[in-house]
């Protein structure tokens, strides 16, 4: 007898889980079709109210852009309000239950058999996420300790990559499990309670008698006793609230209500902000459009118009407008000058795109913008750090197609290499040797005029040399090993090899400076005065600069392998020491000073470091130092001990 009592109480408590599951189920699909049934006639008339204010049918763009976004969180507000509203008005209600378990015949009440109030039911419906929120987090806790362990060493990381597939089914049954838990607790408690009844001092229990889908009762009769309730209920909605006791609760109601009421007047103001704008766009009056546009609920409309003028369905005067409109309200931003470069570029307006795509390099090499971010909570400020490797590739190359429409091989080249260096993109690269190869082809004829000249000079200038064949063979001898030996430097600074690299550049120089004094010594000599010829006609004088120039490299690159700031900086000194053009060089010595924590655009740092160089015979750091600080100021005793450094350079000059 008791065996059979037991199978007939278990069997009751699973009946009563499996019918709570089902109840639930209902109530979600109705709130669903509510949803939908409600929101979206408020939607429509939200978006008929934003049309009336639209004098182009492309400005529908503008109002998606942030209109959108705040229907989704009104109507998501809405909807989570529903789904708290719902079951509290309810289980406080004669019915005791919603209508997925009136239906079904269960009850909701107190421990003790009382109806609820409203602040009862709305605190078990609170305490349901935050108890499922929990329980996730103590699991994810739980996975993410097990993953770590299963991923110790890169060998495993193949192992757990394959076992990741496998691990899908067990997501479902967390899933699965987190929705079944409540009601597998309720079947091991006394009264069939899951942890959240237990917290509310709740209890749901099956009443005979009250399953309305065995009864006599017609489902049209149920349902218009239900729209009759759920109805009435919203005039005593605001009293219903104001019966919800304890701070938890009224602190979930009102930061439901403030982001729903902001979206709602956010979504009727939208509009207007840009009626507004368009009336100070006729007006021409920057100054108030700036400010109108800093003040307003919407303070990045310029982005708005800015997308709009990318809508390629959008006519060209349209785009155009709204690109203008762009840069009025906000000037600094480079890339509405880069677009507004593209559609004068297409239209073959060089001049005008060239003076905007100019711009707009200009203001991306202030690097990172500011930009403000409204939202509902308040405007937050993010800062967009312009990506080097693409944008600054993008920019040069257009300012490079610009320059070659315009007939300015020459500067067209350079931006090239410039976007080349920055983004290494193959269209650049081809239109770079396109290029490179038109310009040979147009120099041509000049070459050839300056190569039958200089061969004239040198014809003139071999015929007194072979007078003397030993002492020009000894001088060609010379110059073939001071080429051997730049050839071998620029090798060793391809392997990486600075120091071999340096080694050979000074050799190089040394042999240069020998032969420079040896036609010193003979300056009005005839074979001397033929070889000066010969050697400018071959433009062999300018080994020395090249052979300079390779040294600053090395040195720079040695510099950049040192992890020593003040050793470095030595290096560095010698580069530029060697090439004060060499622009790397340039800024390394900037960041490398900033890392000793002084300041590169002092002039007074500049002179403290040329003074320490001094006192260790640095005298090409020195040097640097006083040219540094000359080009932030002018100052007659700085320039006069330069002046006697570089008495021993003269070829190397500051």
């Amino acid at each position: 007898m008791q065996q059979g009592s037991l199978r007939q109480s278990v069997q009751s408590r699973i009946g009563l889980c499996f019918r709570r599951m089902l109840a639930a189920a209902i109530d979600l699909a109705l709130l669903l079709v509510i949803a939908v049934v409600a929101f979206a006639p408020i939607i429509a008339s939200l978006w008929l109210a934003v049309f009336g204010y639209l004098e182009n049918f492309g400005l529908l763009y503008t109002v998606m852009v942030d209109g959108l976004l705040l229907c989704l969180i009104a109507v998501s507000c809405a909807f989570a309000f529903l789904l708290f509203y719902y079951p509290c008005h309810f289980e406080s209600s004669d019915w005791q239950g919603t209508l997925g378990k009136y239906v079904l015949g269960l009850r909701c009440s107190s421990v003790s058999g009382q109806r609820q109030t409203f602040g009862q039911a709305a605190r078990h419906v609170l305490l349901q996420p935050l108890i499922f929120a929990l329980l996730v987090s103590i699991v994810l806790l739980i996975m993410s300790g097990t993953s770590s362990q299963l991923v110790s060493s890169p060998a495993e990381l193949k192992a757990f990559g394959a076992a990741v597939p496998s691990m899908q089914g067990e997501t479902v049954f967390l899933v699965l499990g987190f929705l079944l838990a409540p009601y597998l607790m309720a079947l091991l408690t006394p009264r069939n309670q899951t942890l959240a009844d237990l917290m509310a001092g709740r209890l749901v229990r099956a009443e005979d008698g009250r399953d309305r889908l065995s009864s006599n009762a017609s489902l049209n009769g149920l349902l218009r006793d239900y729209l009759l309730k759920l109805f009435s209920s919203i005039a005593l909605l605001p009293s219903n609230i104001w019966k919800c006791k304890g701070a938890p609760v009224l602190l979930v109601l009102a930061l439901w209500a403030f982001p729903l009421t902001v979206c709602i007047s956010a979504l009727f103001t939208f509009p207007v902000c840009m009626f507004k704008v368009e009336q100070l766009v006729r007006a021409a009056d920057l100054n108030s459009l700036r400010e109108y546009n800093r003040g307003s609920l919407f303070s990045r409309l310029d982005l708005i118009y800015g997308l709009l003028s990318k809508d390629f369905e959008g006519s060209a005067e349209f785009r155009r407008r709204c690109l203008s409109t762009a840069i009025m309200l906000k000037p600094e931003v480079y890339f509405y000058w880069y677009w507004q470069a593209q559609i004068h570029y297409a239209e073959k307006r060089y001049r005008e795109a060239l003076a905007e795509i100019s711009q707009s390099i200009q203001l991306y090499d202030r690097g990172s913008v500011s930009i403000p971010l409204q939202s509902m909570f308040g405007t937050f400020r993010v800062q967009v750090v312009p990506e080097k490797d693409v944008e600054e590739g993008s920019l040069y190359s257009m300012r490079a197609s610009v320059y070659q429409q315009l007939g300015n091989s020459v500067a067209a080249s350079e931006n090239l290499n410039r976007a080349i260096s920055a983004a290494s993109h193959a269209d650049d690269y081809k239109q770079w040797l396109a290029l490179h190869e038109s310009i040979r082809k147009q120099k041509e004829s000049e070459v050839k005029i300056q190569l039958a000249q200089a061969t004239v000079i040198a014809n003139d200038a071999y015929k007194i040399l072979l007078k003397s064949p030993a002492r020009f063979q000894a001088k060609k001898d010379i110059y073939n090993r001071i080429i051997m030996l730049n050839n071998g430097g620029v090798d060793d600074i391809a392997r990486l090899n600075y120091d071999s690299a340096i080694k050979q550049f000074k050799m190089a120089m040394d042999l240069e400076a020998s032969l420079n004094r040896e036609e010193g010594v003979d300056a009005h000599d005839e074979f001397s005065t033929a070889f000066k010829k010969w050697q400018i006609a071959l433009d062999l004088n300018k080994r020395h600069d090249l052979a300079s120039r390779n040294l600053s490299i090395a040195y720079n690159g040695k510099a950049k392998s040192i992890a020593s700031p003040q050793l470095a900086l030595t290096y560095y000194h010698r580069a530029l020491f060697f090439d004060p053009l060499n622009e790397p060089a340039q800024v390394n010595i900037s960041d490398t000073i900033r890392k000793l924590g002084l300041d590169p655009d002092s002039f007074g740092d500049h002179v403290k470091l040329a003074e320490s160089a001094v006192a260790k015979k640095d005298l090409e750091g020195a040097a640097v130092e006083y040219a540094l600080a000359l080009k932030i100021k002018d100052d007659a005793e700085v320039r006069e001990k330069l002046g006697a450094l570089n008495k021993p350079y003269p070829k190397n000059s500051l």
